[in-house]
């Protein structure tokens, strides 16, 4: 979102703006009514917004490493580990030995802007590219992976979703053979992100598999993880020129370099032939030897193939430390190329050459060359037979038609009657249509047929938004809301699928639902001096005023979070508690708060990042920083202690969460690289103690309890679930994209209904089924853990799986430790001595408690078979139904 430039100081003094109504333009499918928050357009864009975001991004993801750039070497290493890890569970299902829960996408896909003009928003769209002639689009997102329409938008199809990342630089069509696609991974728009990349991707068969063509050796892509172009030559498809930038950012969020590369065989090898960060590369249309590329030190031009490069000076065309520079060529006149520069000799600046570069003019400058942050959002594309007539994408779209001296405004001022979605990052020219133009951008795809006088949208059913915190209401598992990265916050209004608009808030971020009074809901945006935490006391899509104003009782310029920590107690909703370095409590739904606790709880630098309430003891709540330390209050907020011993130092405390079933436990995620990621902590002990085998070796990002012995933990490469408490975790991502950076969990009791939040692909949920099952087959590791409170449970296999001499396969309840049922120690004991039960017989379990399924084989030898939560049977894998056990059923 884009606001006036006078509402960033509002928002910097987060003050309350004016709330407008806007009409609702979906036929009675969505809400009557969307208040939003002072829309209008931000000449100058959101700089400082921007910064606050990649710093957000990068506070929790720098620790254990020497720089950024070892810390996408490190995921890249996670997303290894976490694949190959499904690699073995996929086998382990093979054997039957390891039950399945499907996970859903629940969009948005995409969702309603409470019926403004450019209808329904996707997110970030970073590139496009197309086989025309078999009528195929290709559409790349910023972390939603890579799609496929076959039906100019109307429907997409994701054919990504098992290469390792989900997001795209760039996306080329081999112009020899339209089955051969190229994609450059990592968000070249927003560079940080880089963190993301996996390199060159390529596929033969139009997306169905994916293989890395980085090279290796000292000519290697491996570290170009910000891909921005990928050129296929058309004479010979062996021949490719890429390029982008590197790994990591410096200090203030801005890129470091990168590099043009080539290769001539296929990508097999590769050879750097221009050192610089590379936002475009372009092949002139006729003369195919000659490359023209845009730096972050100007314009280059190469005329032997992409061997050597010149620097563009004539006509004082900028040089030197340009920033962003965006180029285009005219596909009728390969002699005029286009060049917007971000920071030109007097800020933005357009140029324009007709002689190839022999001389350069000035087209224009500062606001008529773009019209705010083409440092974020930049895009030159020329009309495929006028040369003079050009198109770009900034914050809004322009055509000029006079070789960029005068501009037009195609898309309208920001607003319920703006045409495309704010932030332009990518154009595509139809190349047999001159009127023919496709536009991506933040909320995702537009497309006018003719030269820009009307768009329609084109998200059809694009899921690639970006959550950074998810709730779901307590009674309707259909109904969902989301703060959105740049798409402001949103919500799934029940059983109908559809997502509108909650409240325009730029970014959104956590949104909560009142539990006993579900018309009650919070949603945040930006925080500036105070926190801007709003309220809507008429329901999911009611009118929202801000609860976090002056003289709410929130201090002013207390340090708070870019997604500010706030949360309901669960058994009294009207009691809210707010982090910024010290925690609020308000007693009257947000009206009013007063600061609870010590002064701070950071130890004096950073925020808090976590606040937790545990569902079970809702007296007991903790707070997490980014200073590492944590701290617990068992009277509501009246007295804490810090608890943080035990923890390693350095690391943020991304998440923390209480065991319902002990007040006396809790698990806590922590950031970076090279440690554990998940940490307990008990009473008893007064210290934490690392636990998670299993978890990759990424940051961790949220951690929920099913119950204290079902734990399921989001990381940046995916969900993870534990049967044992927290000791041991397995991939718990059936159906979910691989490289997905889950940042929210949600569970709901009563539905037994677990829901994510992605950075990359919406929200997801499963019903969680009620036994797990992990280990190596035909071992007791196998044994099946039961939360099930009823009904009855009964165990069943395959006929061949039971001894000859056995009439009756049989099994056992039994409760105890599952560390040392796995160990061999057997300190277990059956319930109600049932250590025969020979099925069909049944156990009813109690509410509250844990069960062990163990399947004694022939001679009461426990084995490693059971049934999952469906009552499917799960028979011990080999010809002989297993290894046998020797220790006896006690």
């Amino acid at each position: 979102m884009r606001f006036v430039a006078c509402l960033t100081a509002m928002l910097l003094l987060a003050s309350l703006p004016a709330l407008t109504e806007e009409p609702d333009g979906s036929s009675g499918e969505g809400p009557a009514q969307v208040r939003d928050i002072a829309p209008g357009d931000k000449v100058v864009g959101e700089k400082v917004q921007l910064q606050k975001r990649r710093e957000w991004f990068w506070s929790s993801r720098t620790a254990g490493v020497e720089s950024r750039r070892q810390a996408a070497r490190m995921r890249l290493l996670g997303v290894q580990q976490t694949r190959e890890m499904l690699e073995r569970q996929v086998l382990r299902r093979s054997f039957g030995t390891d039950g399945l829960d499907n996970w859903e996408p629940m969009g948005p896909e995409p969702s309603r802007f409470g019926g403004w003009a450019f209808g329904d928003i996707s997110g970030r769209v970073t590139a496009l590219a197309a086989d025309t002639a078999g009528g195929t689009l290709y559409l790349g997102a910023a972390a939603g992976g890579l799609w496929k329409s076959t039906d100019d938008g109307v429907s997409w199809q994701a054919i990504f979703d098992q290469a390792g990342t989900q997001t795209i630089g760039a996306v080329t069509v081999d112009p020899n053979d339209p089955q051969t696609l190229w994609a450059g991974t990592g968000d070249y728009i927003e560079s940080c992100e880089g963190y993301f990349g996996i390199g060159l991707m390529r596929s033969t068969d139009g997306g169905v598999s994916w293989e890395p063509r980085n090279g290796s050796g000292s000519s290697t892509l491996e570290d170009l993880s910000n891909f921005s172009s990928v050129v296929v030559d058309p004479r010979n498809s062996d021949h490719l020129l890429v390029g982008g930038r590197i790994r990591g950012c410096t200090g203030d969020g801005s890129s470091t370099t990168g590099g043009l590369f080539t290769s001539d065989d296929g990508g097999a090898t590769w050879t750097e032939r221009l050192t610089a960060s590379i936002y475009e590369i372009q092949q002139d249309p006729s003369v195919f030897d000659t490359y023209w590329a845009s730096t972050n030190q100007g314009i280059y031009k190469s005329t032997d193939n992409g061997q050597s490069w010149i620097q563009q000076t004539a006509s004082g065309l900028p040089t030197g430390s340009t920033g962003r520079t965006e180029l285009a060529i005219a596909p009728s006149d390969g002699n005029t190329v286009y060049a917007l520069f971000d920071s030109g000799n007097s800020g933005d600046e357009f140029w324009r050459t007709t002689d190839g570069g022999a001389s350069w003019s000035l087209m224009s400058s500062g606001g008529d060359a773009c019209d705010g942050q083409c440092w974020y959002n930049a895009v030159v594309r020329v009309h495929i037979s006028d040369p003079d007539t050009v198109y770009r994408g900034s914050i809004r779209i322009y055509k000029s038609e006079d070789g960029g001296a005068t501009w037009a405004d195609l898309s309208n001022p920001w607003g319920s009657s703006q045409k495309v979605h704010q932030d332009m990052h990518v154009l595509l020219m139809d190349p047999s249509d001159p009127n023919k133009v496709w536009a991506g951008g933040d909320g995702g795809l537009w497309l006018t047929d003719d030269g820009g006088a009307n768009f329609s949208n084109r998200n059809g059913n694009l899921g690639i938004t970006q959550f950074y915190a998810i709730d779901v209401h307590p009674t309707n598992t259909d109904i969902i809301c989301g703060g959105a990265q740049d798409n402001s916050s949103l919500a799934r209004g029940g059983a109908d699928n559809v997502w509108d608009l909650q409240v325009a808030t730029g970014d959104g971020f956590v949104c909560q639902f009142n539990t006993q009074d579900t018309d009650i809901v919070f949603a945040t945006s930006y925080p500036g001096f105070l926190p801007n935490i709003y309220r809507s006391t008429s329901g999911l899509f009611g009118g929202y005023s801000i609860v976090t104003g002056f003289g709410s009782g929130i201090q002013l310029f207390d340090r708070i979070n870019w997604v500010t920590p706030y949360l309901l107690d669960p058994t009294n909703p009207s009691t809210l508690y707010l982090g910024t370095h010290r925690v609020y409590r308000s007693e009257n739904n947000g009206s009013s708060w007063t600061q609870v606790g010590p002064a701070d709880l950071t130890g004096g630098s950073g925020n808090l990042r976590a606040l937790a309430i545990n569902r079970g003891h809702p007296d007991v709540l903790y707070s997490g920083s980014q200073s590492g330390r944590i701290w617990r209050t068992d009277n509501r907020g009246d007295n804490w202690l810090d608890i943080t011993a035990g923890l390693p130092g350095g690391r943020q405390i991304t998440d923390v969460a209480g065991d319902p079933d002990d007040a006396d436990r809790a698990l806590a995620t922590v950031g970076g690289f090279n440690t554990d990621h998940l940490w307990e902590w008990t009473a008893a002990s007064g210290v934490w103690s690392p636990v998670g085998n299993g978890l990759p070796n990424v940051p961790a990002n949220t951690v929920v309890f099913r119950d204290g012995g079902d734990v399921f933990v989001g990381t940046d490469t995916g969900v993870f679930r534990s049967t044992d408490g927290g000791a041991n975790f397995s991939p718990y991502m059936n159906d979910l994209p691989q490289g997905m950076v889950v940042t929210d969990l949600k569970y709901n009791v009563a539905a037994e209904v677990l829901t994510l939040g992605s950075y990359s692909r919406g929200a997801w949920q499963t019903t969680v089924g009620n036994a797990g099952g992990g280990g190596n087959p035909g071992e007791v590791e196998n044994t099946l853990l039961l939360h099930r409170a009823g009904p009855d449970i009964q165990a069943s296999w395959d006929v061949s799986c039971n001894d000859a001499s056995t009439p009756g396969q049989t099994y056992s309840i039994q409760s105890g430790s599952l560390a040392s049922l796995r160990s061999g120690a057997y300190d277990h004991s059956p319930v109600d001595d049932a250590c025969s039960l020979t099925s069909p017989a049944t156990f009813t379990p109690f509410a509250g408690d844990r069960y062990y399924l163990v399947v004694p084989n022939s001679g009461g030898s426990e084995g490693g078979a059971g049934v999952d939560s469906g009552g499917v049977s799960r028979p011990q894998p080999d010809a002989t139904c297993g290894v046998r056990q020797v220790a006896a059923c006690p």
